[in-house]
């Protein structure tokens, strides 16, 4: 038995060094990714055109139908869901962490909660607090003698407050991590060359943000792409997962199909942009010209400390200027040789 170990083992260390060694340990997630992922999508799509080939699709794209309609409007709840989830998980993240204040600790466990509980349970709360039929509004109207409960959110307003509310936790603990790794002297050293707190934001902050923005993105438009509970409870029909639903249950499999194969689509499309945008667009603002380390920041008090040393040629972040130019090194009262 050991004599068969030990002769395993020296077959995988040979093989370890071999061409074909990485397919063996790739082969058991392409076979995932086929099962569970390829496979469904493509079973997905060949449904969708089994019985009259193109023609849901040319349904689906009519001007008259409601599906288009059903397409722009979930479009528009993610996006907007993607921009307010950005606002208030970013917010939170560089309060909470770039300020002291007392209650923070207790802030920071509360902030969470909408990220343990399953999304059902916060689309009735949000219905029961904000809708027409809510607490709030209801309470609203007996206090002004109103005719109407104030302040209900209903329709797609009230799909975005429950979409905000429950999946901010993406952006906050993205935004959270990339502020807590974050070099303090890069953001101190654009403060000591003039910069302004839009400019520092804007150039410094928000570059190094982009991956933990583009991360967070992905998980708040995917998942409000695919919501059902809160357009269901908010009574907004026209969206691909409520169509789906309403096909799939008349019989419809194939229109069923069409929608759910649409809106795979667009999670890609979606998807590759944020790609893009995070390798190619956003590299391009990335603020590579501030040095991160080695030396101390100004602010600190004791002699001889200065942000950047002596020894360094420095650069001008005015907004003056366009690009860098080099100021005269105090030790040799020239620039760069040119």
């Amino acid at each position: 038995m050991s004599a068969l170990a030990v002769n395993l083992n020296r077959r995988l260390r040979e093989g370890a060094g071999s061409a074909w060694f990485p397919y063996l340990l790739v082969a058991p997630l392409a076979l995932v990714l086929w099962g569970y992922v390829v496979q469904p999508m493509l079973a997905t799509f060949v449904e969708s055109v089994s019985e009259d080939g193109t023609a849901n699709y040319a349904v689906f794209f009519s001007s008259s139908g409601v599906a288009r309609a059903s397409l722009f409007t979930s479009l528009f709840i993610s996006l907007a869901s993607v921009l307010l989830c950005g606002v208030v998980g970013v917010g939170m993240a560089f309060l909470l962490k770039r300020f002291a204040f007392p209650g923070r600790r207790l802030i920071e466990a509360f902030i969470l909660v909408p990220a343990a509980l399953p999304p059902l349970i916060g689309a009735i709360a949000f219905q029961l607090l904000y809708s027409d039929i809510g607490i709030l509004p209801r309470a609203l109207q007996q206090l002004f003698g109103a005719e109407r409960p104030v302040l209900a959110f209903d329709d797609i307003a009230g799909v975005l407050v429950v979409h905000t509310f429950t999946m901010y936790p993406f952006f906050y603990l993205a935004a959270s991590a990339a502020l807590a790794g974050m070099d303090p002297s890069v953001e101190e050293a654009a403060y000591n060359l003039g910069a302004g707190r839009l400019r520092v934001w804007r150039t410094v902050l928000l570059p190094m943000l982009t991956p933990a923005m583009v991360s967070a993105s992905l998980l708040v438009f995917m998942t409000s792409l695919a919501s059902y509970t809160a357009p269901l409870l908010f009574g907004v029909s026209q969206t691909m997962t409520m169509q789906i639903y309403i096909n799939r249950t008349n019989g419809d499999l194939p229109m069923a199909s069409t929608y759910a194969s649409v809106l795979g689509i667009v999670s890609i499309l979606f998807l590759l942009l944020m790609r893009w945008y995070e390798g190619g667009a956003a590299t391009g603002r990335s603020p590579r010209a501030w040095p991160t380390s080695g030396a101390r920041s100004s602010t600190r008090s004791g002699a001889g400390w200065r942000w950047p040393p002596r020894s360094w040629p420095r650069w001008s972040c005015s907004p003056r200027s366009r690009r860098s130019r080099w100021w005269r090194s105090p030790r040799t009262g020239r620039g760069p040789a040119r």
